[in-house]
């Protein structure tokens, strides 16, 4: 029987098709079998053209049924002869003689490991090896350009690229859905000079999270001593956004709660940054000025700080299994850093300490106490962790981390008295300083994860489910919005 003859009768409906099974080849999610009854006949049939092919597997193999799929198209435009062949392969020895090639190049011109990391290195890497295949084998020094061309150049290619591809995302994006623009500052120590960046978040026609810094200015160097007064900060902003076409009633800022921010924004749509407010809560907490009824804390945390500058200084950090983190005052969860970082490393600071006969150095500093502290902090990391992630939405986890904190500040039986009266302090700075929006509230009842409300108390869910209410009484006045979601962002950033 001639494969038309199976056609017809496929075609018919005298025989019919069946899937098979391509969990170990994936070739048969294009073909389809075909059945007599129970009878599994020598023959396929191409779910794309419908073109019946003969396939004995006890006669003959599977390479003209991978010829046929790599063929067959549903526009039945010709394939390209480029998928012919194949992307030539690079030998081993060749990329182990460039490894070390870059070896050679970070030693003699001191240049970090992670420059070739870049998709930039990559493109400039690739244009090389283009220039090379054009025109032959050219000296490298013919090609680089002088460093002082590049800097006259990258003004140029930023234009560029802010003129072709941020400005468009703006406008279709941005000026359409909404989103939030989050803004920082900070002073440049040897010439006092200051800058600000503003960088937007919004959602693609993807569906994506995605971010772009539009700029980095520097302050006006004429005021610097007043640079970060409100007016300034608010002006430096406003200009950035207006040169980028951005529509202000659509977004909401996201800032920290410094005096110069919160003046600068009171007329704007503004959500202070939960993760600054975390940082808040434990600069206050673990000031020294706050611990003088905690004692035991106090004398820990003083004699923690004193051994990792002592390990440092003395070269007994090469010993240890991982290094020994010193707070830094600018930077997020560096007390638990610090206080994690001597805790796994506890019996190995001792038997070091005690083979120089300087035990002394940990007498302030008890394991038990030790691990009660990390214990801790370790929660606040955490939150810090999952709601600073810029690549997924974190707008609903807020309130629900609020609350997870509070309940973690509760004090225990089990607590020693100077972490009861430490949990105090926390959970009566998070009050103050721990300010919730109705977005956060809000979001979190639209989210599938969080909707059920299940650690805030009835009266709070009650205040909720108010402000949710609100926000959709109006959502039938809307007309002309592509969703309601949509509406409800843009009603709370415009009313």
């Amino acid at each position: 029987m001639s494969t038309d003859d199976i056609a017809k009768k496929v075609a018919d409906g005298r025989l019919v098709t069946a899937e098979k099974d391509s969990t170990k080849n994936s070739l048969w999610k294009s073909f389809l079998r075909i059945l007599d009854g129970d009878n599994v006949l020598p023959y396929v049939q191409c779910q794309r053209c419908k073109k019946v092919l003969s396939h004995d597997k006890r006669k003959g193999g599977t390479s003209h049924l991978h010829r046929h799929a790599t063929s067959c198209s549903p526009s039945s435009q010709a394939t390209p002869i480029s998928s012919y062949f194949k992307m030539p392969c690079v030998p081993a020895s060749v990329k182990s003689e460039i490894t070390v090639k870059y070896a050679e190049c970070v030693c003699r011109d001191i240049r970090p490991f992670e420059t070739i990391a870049g998709e930039g290195f990559a493109s400039l890497a690739q244009a090389f090896i283009s220039i090379g295949v054009k025109y032959g084998m050219v000296s490298a020094k013919d090609v680089i350009p002088n460093p002082t061309t590049v800097s006259r150049k990258t003004a140029e290619v930023a234009d560029s690229v802010r003129n072709e591809t941020a400005k468009p995302q703006v406008l279709e994006c941005l000026n359409n859905w909404g989103g939030g623009v989050t803004t920082d500052m900070w002073t440049e120590m040897f010439t006092q000079t200051s800058y600000i960046t503003v960088t937007i978040h919004y959602v693609d026609q993807d569906w994506k999270l995605m971010e772009c810094v539009l700029a980095t200015r520097s302050l006006d160097v004429d005021q610097r001593h007043t640079a970060l007064t409100a007016a300034n900060v608010k002006q430096a902003v406003d200009d950035i956004l207006t040169e980028f076409d951005v529509d202000m009633n659509k977004i909401v800022f996201i800032t920290d709660r410094g005096a110069n921010m919160l003046c600068a924004m009171k007329d704007c749509k503004h959500v202070s940054c939960c993760d600054h407010m975390i940082n808040t809560v434990l600069t206050h907490v673990f000031d020294n000025n706050n611990l003088h009824d905690c004692p035991q804390i106090y004398s820990l945390i003083t004699a923690s700080k004193e051994l990792v500058r002592y390990f440092k200084k003395s070269g007994l950090m090469k010993h240890l299994k991982t290094t020994l983190k010193q707070e830094v005052a600018t930077r997020w969860n560096m007390m638990y850093f610090l206080l994690e970082s001597i805790l796994d490393n506890f019996e190995q600071i001792e038997h070091i300490l005690r083979t120089r006969s300087e035990s002394y150095r940990l007498l302030a500093i008890e394991k038990t106490n030790l691990k009660e502290l990390v214990d801790f902090l370790e929660v606040f990391k955490v939150a810090s962790v999952e709601l600073e992630s810029t690549k997924k939405p974190t707008m609903h986890l807020v309130l629900p981390w609020y609350h997870k904190i509070m309940q973690h500040c509760k004090t225990d039986r089990a607590d020693s008295v100077d972490l009861s009266a430490l949990k105090c302090k926390a959970t009566s700075l998070l009050i103050q300083k721990f300010k919730l929006e109705p977005l956060h509230q809000v979001a979190a009842v639209l989210n599938p994860k969080t909707r059920n409300l299940k650690m805030p108390p009835q009266e709070e869910k009650q205040r909720v489910y108010e402000v949710l209410r609100a926000m959709l009484s109006h959502v039938t006045q809307a007309q002309g919005q592509n969703s309601a979601c949509k509406f409800l962002f843009l009603h709370w950033t415009q009313s």
